[in-house]
């Protein structure tokens, strides 16, 4: 189980900086230094991906364990309950990381996707960029519902945090 919750979150290094939290959605241009600190090459559990518990739109910076134990027993919420690759958040060292959750909302139908594209690092904290997947016409989806979400690990870096949605159909045919 540790080895698949390694392969979980990945981490990737970011530049430390102090001061208060906070949390937007970008509307205009933001004064980024230029730094990605993150590339999306995560991988998750391929349940968890399209079918988490997180019904909402979610955006969330996770930075303690108790935040966390909270926030994965709603991600995981209904999926295989009693499974045992699932029961346990994995483990995070908050000291030095932080956890970065992106939930797209309850969906209608299968083929829809939620990615965490890029975090760039900014002089007051970071920017996610986050691409939300919709299936075209064309597409053959399941009629089943689904919670698209994604999350990655970064370091920690205290500061605002600014979320940029991006909307996206794939053409199927």
């Amino acid at each position: 189980m540790i080895a698949r919750a390694r392969v979980l979150l990945l981490a990737l290094p970011m530049l430390v900086a102090c001061s208060d939290d906070a949390s937007s959605d970008a509307t205009g241009p933001v004064d980024r230094t230029g730094t990605v600190v993150f590339s999306d090459m995560m991988v998750l559990y391929g349940s968890l991906r399209t079918t988490s518990g997180l019904t909402t739109v979610t955006k969330d910076v996770v930075k303690d364990d108790a935040a966390w134990s909270a926030r994965w027993r709603t991600i995981t919420a209904g999926i295989n309950a009693g499974a045992s690759d699932f029961t346990t958040a994995p483990p995070v060292a908050f000291t030095k990381d932080m956890v970065l959750v992106y939930g797209a909302g309850q969906r209608p139908t299968g083929g829809y996707a939620a990615t965490i594209d890029t975090v760039y690092a900014l002089s007051d904290g970071i920017e996610v960029v986050v691409t939300n997947n919709a299936p075209g016409a064309d597409c053959v989806n399941t009629t089943a519902l689904t919670a698209p979400m994604a999350m990655v690990r970064v370091a920690r870096k205290d500061g605002r945090v600014v979320w940029r949605e991006k909307e996206r159909t794939v053409d199927c045919r």
